[in-house]
């Protein structure tokens, strides 16, 4: 029984020391359940100030980014979902994207209300912002349209549906 206790603390102490992205997660974020369907999250900069509280409706899960970045994420049921992103390094928090589509360093990739596909600096819009006008097909959620996409060697390729009729197009834009 020992043996099987210390092999379970050895394991825990290898994931925080060969992860150490996951202690700092931990360290950054608090989510506690208030009552039924509704919880607290609070973040935390590295000398362990809060520096944002919030409650939610519904409860926030999280996914370490790189060594620095943490998404945050509110299902809204189905696939509809705001995310938004904390640099712990920087003491940065996004505003919240609607069903992004890609993020990709410090770079997110999101369909506006005006089915604009837009690739921009998560932290601040005005540092990098590039809008790209497609004939999107409608559906019922914007983003939907761009079913796949990726970022390689500075190009962005994505794939979505065209026009009325659902056309499968392809295409890659130097960025």
């Amino acid at each position: 029984m020992k043996i099987h206790s210390l092999l379970k603390v050895a394991a825990a102490l290898g994931i925080i020391c060969f992860y150490p992205s996951f202690g700092l997660q931990k360290e950054s974020i608090y989510i506690k359940k208030i009552s039924d369907g509704n919880y607290s999250m609070v973040l935390f900069n590295k000398a362990h100030q809060a520096v944002f509280e919030e409650e939610y409706p519904v409860e926030p899960t999280t996914e370490m980014l790189g060594s620095h970045l943490i998404q945050i994420t509110l299902s809204l049921g189905s696939s509809n979902r705001y995310v938004f992103y904390y640099d712990i390094e920087n003491t940065r928090i996004s505003e919240p994207y609607y069903n992004p589509v890609l993020s990709e360093g410090t770079n997110i990739l999101y369909v506006d209300d005006e089915h604009r596909l837009i690739y921009q600096d998560m932290f601040n819009a005005s540092k990098m912002h590039r809008e790209f006008i497609r004939d999107f097909s409608e559906t019922a959620v914007s983003s939907s349209a761009v079913y796949q996409a990726d970022i390689i060697n500075n190009t962005l390729r994505i794939k979505y549906f065209k026009g009325p009729d659902l056309e499968e197009e392809e295409e890659e834009i130097q960025l």
